[in-house]
């Protein structure tokens, strides 16, 4: 997960929360200390590796100096579907590359995911060579982004970590 701010304002930490299958239950995974007070934007992540293969929700608490809270609305992160894939080097900071089960394929469709869903990179008819997939990555912001590949019959798809 990531999740930038604008500007902070007594901010104490946030506390990460998750609830799985069900947009319900939420419970605490991770607290991850806040900037203070600053009028610069901040950035922050966190790696759930119990997500891995499950639907999962997750929203942010905000907890100020004084102990007022504020929670994020939820979001949800899907990832049942997806068949894992093998890429080096996670995290990457330039080039990832990724490796295909089946190295035949002739084109793929490849999706880049931010923790919101959005698409921030896409290739509809990628050629791999040798197997492989070659992302350049250079150009993202640092995150945790999620890369999905399809073709006909199998869906692919992992999590990385932008450096």
């Amino acid at each position: 997960m990531t999740w930038k701010t604008a500007q902070e304002l007594n901010n104490d930490h946030f506390v990460l929360e998750r609830s799985l299958n069900t947009p319900a239950n939420f419970k605490a995974i991770a607290q991850v200390k806040g900037n203070g007070t600053t009028r610069l934007p901040s950035n922050y992540q966190f790696l759930d590796p119990q997500a891995k293969g499950r639907l999962a929700y997750y929203r942010l608490v905000q907890v100020d100096t004084d102990g007022k809270t504020e929670p994020s609305r939820a979001i949800a992160v899907d990832n049942r579907t997806l068949r894992p894939l093998n890429a080096f080097p996670n995290p990457v900071s330039a080039q990832l590359t990724i490796e295909l089960p089946d190295r035949d394929l002739s084109s793929v469709h490849l999706r880049v995911l931010n923790t919101i869903g959005q698409i921030v990179h896409e290739d509809k008819a990628y050629a791999p060579v040798n197997g492989n997939v070659q992302l350049q990555m250079g150009n993202l912001p640092v995150g945790v982004y999620r890369v999905v590949i399809t073709h006909p019959t199998e869906k692919y798809g992992l999590t990385i970590i932008k450096k």
